[in-house]
């Protein structure tokens, strides 16, 4: 049972390198990371590859808006989908804006489907979260949004992405602290205030981030692993998450991400 990886991360990896992405999987598991979080979409394309690399799949995410029937289709699909692969966590990435769409707006179209999907996901034995997301353009980014979201919708839970409260400024341990009775989930993402322009994200405030492995950036690294330790999250629902891909060496992050981690459980 080892902790879990962006598949697409692995396979820009291998682009990147010029090598067979079953060198890069084989890499990763070396590293005690034998789980892989992919978009539904993607599934049938990532599934072979994943098998033939001994790992599994933990967390799909699906992205609609969420706001209409088609999405509803949409979702349902997708927790079938992920129960069949194997999955435990469907995450939700619903609730994009169009202009002029409020809070309310979003939440008023998007929980009613949401609530359906709960039940599906229960039936199917599998878990069904959102994540505080990096863009602004959802009703769920910064923590009092996040925090309305989850009460709105009984049964959804939550993927604590670490890196992605930064691009709000928002803090870490106050997300943590207002969902942990929600976390089913983790995204070990990190991102540092210095770094290499050409590599850098930038926040929906226009100023810019930079994708590091986790624990030399940001983030109060070392109280988030013990929150993560004491509430008795396993590492195969620990994804870890290096914006840009991990540019400029995907690989070399995972492996100091993951010594962190180990480090410190």
């Amino acid at each position: 049972m080892g902790y879990g990886v962006f598949f697409a991360h692995l396979q820009q990896e291998a682009i990147r390198r010029g090598e067979p992405l079953s060198v890069l999987l084989s890499a990763a598991k070396d590293l005690g990371v034998d789980r892989v979080t992919e978009s539904v979409d993607r599934l049938p394309e990532i599934l072979p590859h994943v098998t033939e690399a001994g790992m599994k799949v933990n967390i799909v995410y699906c992205v609609s808006r969420l706001v209409q029937g088609e999405d509803l289709v949409r979702n349902l699909q997708a927790a079938e989908m992920t129960a069949k692969a194997g999955g435990s966590i469907l995450m939700l990435v619903p609730g994009f804006y169009e202009n002029g769409l409020t809070d309310e707006d979003a939440l008023r179209n998007s929980v009613p489907l949401i609530k359906q999907i709960v039940q599906a996901c229960r039936s199917l034995g599998i878990h069904v979260a959102i994540e505080d997301y990096g863009g602004k353009f959802t009703p769920y980014s910064t923590v009092p949004q996040i925090v309305n979201f989850l009460d709105a919708a009984d049964g959804l839970e939550f993927v604590f992405d670490s890196g992605n409260i930064l691009y709000h400024k928002q803090d870490p341990l106050a997300l943590w602290d207002a969902t942990e009775d929600r976390i089913v989930g983790i995204h070990a993402k990190d991102l540092a205030l210095t770094g290499r322009e050409e590599d850098s994200v930038l926040t929906p405030a226009g100023e810019r981030l930079y994708p590091t492995a986790f624990g030399a950036g940001a983030l109060p690294g070392a109280e988030l692993c013990r929150r993560i330790a004491k509430k008795g999250i396993v590492p195969e629902k620990i994804t870890f998450e290096h914006d840009r891909g991990g540019a400029p060496d995907s690989l070399e992050f995972l492996r100091r991400s993951v010594a962190f981690f180990k480090n410190r459980f």
